[in-house]
């Protein structure tokens, strides 16, 4: 249950030789398990898959959808591969499903440090924007390197700012202000009108494709933006171990 820094850096090299664009690492909290599931181990690594920006810029559209699919398939061909040399050097992992799965993979990430979940719902990150896909492996090694601080929260002073997300989703989908779940978490969208309009059309991803972090990027914004004290934020509190286990 315990592996060498030299394992875990290994598995890093694996991993973005595989295409994973940045890993990390989380222990889940109970908020982050969707309701009526359960995982095998409370700790998890976290990779993420970068999507192209010009295929993503024509959202919604079949070119979109293709690359979001592609994505999907990386996030499946990663996950396996590292488990597999996990399981071979004694420890336990189980590759979580690509599409769909039994935990919030965007909250993970963000509690990870990957990024920071915006207005959207969506993960933001340094390399990809909001052009990434992520995926997770839950594993019984107890010692990962888990950061607990998150560089990255600034985004959301911008993201409070601009909103140009919400001025784009053709079915007002996305919330002035994210709302309180009642379980520590947030919603971020009205699931109901976002499905509808995603079905229909591609798989949608317009609010991904307008978002200033996929167009100009993440370190373009950030040299650019002053910042604002005084703009709404929403953050997504983290369940202590006492309240988790209640």
């Amino acid at each position: 249950s315990e592996a060498s820094q030299k394992f875990i850096g290994k598995l890093e090299e694996l991993a973005k030789a595989a295409g994973a664009k940045d890993i990390k690492y989380v222990k889940v909290p109970r908020n982050a398990i969707f309701q009526h599931k359960g995982i095998p181990h409370e700790f998890a690594i976290v990779f993420t898959v970068e999507m192209d920006q010009a295929n993503m810029s024509t959202a919604p559209s079949y070119e979109a959808f293709r690359e979001v699919a592609k994505g999907y398939k990386n996030l499946a061909e990663i996950g396996n591969k590292l488990a597999r040399h996990m399981r071979k050097n004694g420890f336990a992992a189980y590759p979580g499903t690509a599409l769909g799965g039994i935990t919030d993979y965007t909250n993970l990430g963000e509690l990870a440090g990957l990024g920071a979940i915006c207005y959207h719902g969506m993960l933001i990150t340094p390399g990809e924007g909001t052009r990434l896909r992520i995926n997770t492996i839950y594993t019984n090694i107890t010692n990962l390197p888990i950061e607990t601080e998150n560089e990255h929260l600034w985004v959301r002073d911008f993201c409070a700012m601009c909103k140009k997300c919400i001025r784009a989703c053709p079915v007002d989908a996305i919330f002035e202000q994210p709302k309180p779940r009642g379980d520590g978490g947030m919603q971020c969208i009205d699931h109901a009108s976002c499905r509808d309009y995603f079905n229909q059309n591609f798989g949608c991803a317009i609010c991904l494709a307008e978002c200033p972090f996929s167009v100009a990027g993440y370190e373009r914004v950030k040299s650019k933006f002053r910042g604002n004290p005084k703009a709404p934020q929403f953050r997504i509190p983290v369940l202590d171990d006492l309240e988790s286990d209640q």
